[in-house]
This record gives structure tokens, C-alpha cells and sequence, in this order.
């Protein structure tokens, strides 16, 4: 009694279907029996085999980057970020990721030439099959500032007393910061002072009074 196949599992075999690998996809199995005489009779139906499994992928573990100065982000390198491995037992054929956190964004295949914030973002990656099945795994990526802010200074001044006053009271802007920048944005300004006069304060010298000396 023999059988052939068609379709996903083409092939031809003997008196029993026993022990036969049907491949993804939809086989037709063909029955054939015969007498002595000849006569034949089939009959036919499929068999079909759906792939229900998810692929695998395994993610970096988490990691830590440094801000790259004039910027506030880290720029991903080569494949740094992208899966160590993945792997189906139909194939993979399809990869994706996307991002959330500090940084927001989606992507296919590679993460490299991304940008990365400031702060704490989650990667996550999403493989998928040929059948639609996926299979996903996260990270994160932990980027710190380590630039220092950059200022410039007015140059080295001097004033005379005012008086009646044995005193000098600095008026507007004239002693400020001339700038200021960082790669992260400036958060605060302050000042300290020392030698004829002292103390502390933020932002602006305006109608701080000098004593006669230096400062």
C-alpha cells in the first residue's frame, strides 16, 4: 500500500507514514492500494503543520556610557546594543527594537549610530518568524554626564571707593559671568568671595558692596 506526498513534503514512501518528517506548511498525503489484478483505488487528504513556537533572543546586559561632549547623549557603536544572539526553529526573519526612558524611539535590524540620552533607557528586542510568532528581551543603557561645564570669567578689575563709603558697590552686570555653557545645560551659577571681603550668593554680583583691598 503505498503513499506519496505533495505540496510542503513532496516524496514518495511505503506501507505506513510512520516515522515521516512533514515540513511546515500543508502536505497532501495520496493513499494507493492495489489487487492482483491490478485495480487501484486512492484516496487523498493534507496534513498541515503550523509553527507555533517563538523564536529566541538573548540581550546584551544592561550597560553604562559616558555623554559624548558637545552633545547630551551617548552615539551608539558598531553592534554594541544589538542582540547576542537570536535564533527559530523555522528561522528568524524579521528583527526590530524599540526604545523608552530618557530615549524614545523604534527601529529595525541594528541600534548602531543611535543616539542615546541622558539617563536610563530601556531597549527592547523583538524577533520575529516567518509565522508571526516573536520572541523579545530588554536592557538598559545607563548614559552619565562626566563633562564639565565651561565659563569664562571677566578679567582681574578695579574700582575706587565711593564715598562717603571706604567701599565699592558693584552695579549691574559688570562683574558677572562673561558665559557659560555645558553639553547638559547649566543648572545653577553661583559665587564665593574671599580676601578684603567675603560671602557667597547665585547668579549675579549686582549691589554687592567691596571693601577697600582686594577681592
Amino acid at each position: 500500500t503505498p503513499h506519496s506526498l505533495s505540496g510542503a513534503t513532496p516524496g514518495n514512501r511505503g506501507a505506513t507514514l510512520a516515522g515521516v518528517v512533514f515540513n511546515g506548511g500543508v502536505t497532501t498525503v495520496t493513499w494507493t492500494v492495489s489487487d492482483a489484478a491490478g485495480n487501484t483505488g486512492t484516496c487523498s487528504f493534507t496534513v498541515t503543520v503550523n509553527d507555533n513556537d517563538n523564536p529566541s533572543v538573548v540581550c546584551p546586559t544592561d550597560k553604562t556610557r559616558t555623554t559624548d561632549a558637545p552633545t547630551c547623549a551617548y552615539t551608539t557603536m558598531s553592534t554594541e546594543f544589538d542582540p547576542v544572539s537570536s535564533s527559530d526553529n523555522c528561522g528568524v526573519t524579521g528583527q526590530s527594537w524599540s526604545l523608552s526612558g530618557a530615549t524614545s524611539g523604534s527601529g529595525n535590524t541594528t541600534l548602531a549610530g543611535v543616539s542615546i540620552n541622558k539617563g536610563v533607557t530601556t531597549v527592547t528586542w523583538t524577533v520575529t518568524d516567518a509565522a508571526g510568532n516573536t520572541g523579545t528581551c530588554s536592557f538598559t543603557i545607563t548614559v552619565n554626564d562626566d563633562d564639565a561645564p565651561s565659563l569664562v570669567c571677566p578679567g582681574d578689575k578695579t574700582r575706587n571707593t565711593t564715598a562717603p563709603m571706604c567701599s565699592y558697590t558693584a552695579s549691574g552686570t559688570e562683574f558677572d559671568l562673561v558665559s557659560s555653557s555645558d553639553n547638559c545645560a547649566v543648572t545653577s551659577t553661583s559665587y564665593s568671595l574671599s580676601g578684603a571681603t567675603t560671602g557667597s550668593g547665585s547668579n549675579t554680583l549686582k549691589t554687592v558692596v567691596f571693601n577697600k583691598g582686594v577681592t
